[in-house]
């Protein structure tokens, strides 16, 4: 989970996860030095096709990317990334010998969102990959927001379809429960009661939902908690 905090007038990422593709031992290890120094996790991997199998178990914030590797090319590996919803969205960065002009065209125009050619500065590749972190962060928040605006509206419309309903439910239950009935008749409409307090409470909590935090549900499946009663 991405972790910021306001430092010099900017926002700074900590615990951001890096996927680091590149088939030069020498270069994995600098990188993941370089950005471990800045509190973040590293995944290191020599080809694009293994980091492929892994990366939606890892989720990675950010991927620095090479071009040229064996078995799978860095332009490869970027089609694969942009054919996928859930990994489109994750700023690459390609990180090459290849300075021309042309090359650094392709790699955007494939999907890429920043390019630094080798031999490369560390406070640059540490600059410029915060800087992609912070773009990554707001893309989250953006994604959050649009998801929160969506679960209001539906609320919304749950609310006007469902108030009158509910309440009807609720007066009659509680006229009945209220009467001289059968006890085991009685716990059936209390549980029934219960039941439908328990509905126009998650639909209050629904209208009011700002930070809700979500939980897993079945595997790949997240769901909204709104908290047990």
């Amino acid at each position: 989970m991405l972790t910021s905090v306001r430092e010099k007038g900017f926002c700074k990422i900590f615990m951001a996860k890096i996927l680091i593709i590149d088939d030069d031992d020498g270069v994995r290890k600098i990188v993941t030095h370089r950005l471990k120094k800045n509190n973040h996790e590293t995944y290191p991997f020599s080809n694009g096709a293994e980091a492929l199998e892994k990366i939606k178990e890892i989720n990675p914030d950010l991927i620095i990317l090479d071009v040229i590797m064996p078995v799978m090319t860095g332009y490869e590996v970027l089609q694969h990334l942009q054919k996928d919803s859930e990994l489109q969205t994750i700023p690459v960065m390609m990180l090459t010998a290849q300075d021309q002009l042309q090359d650094k065209i392709k790699g955007l125009e494939y999907g890429a969102y920043d390019y630094l050619a080798k031999p490369f500065d560390h406070q640059e590749l540490s600059v410029r990959a915060e800087a992609l972190l912070r773009l990554r962060s707001l893309q989250l928040q953006l994604i959050k927001a649009e998801r929160l605006a969506v679960v209001g509206q539906v609320a919304l419309t749950v609310k006007q379809e469902m108030e009158k309903p509910l309440k009807s439910i609720v007066k009659q239950s509680e006229d009945l429960v209220a009467r001289e009935i059968p006890s085991d008749m009685k716990k059936r409409i209390t549980h029934i009661l219960e039941s439908t307090l328990r509905i126009e409470r998650i639909i209050q909590k629904l209208e009011g939902l700002q930070d809700t935090p979500v939980k897993d549900y079945l595997s790949g499946i997240k769901m909204i908690d709104l908290g047990k009663e």
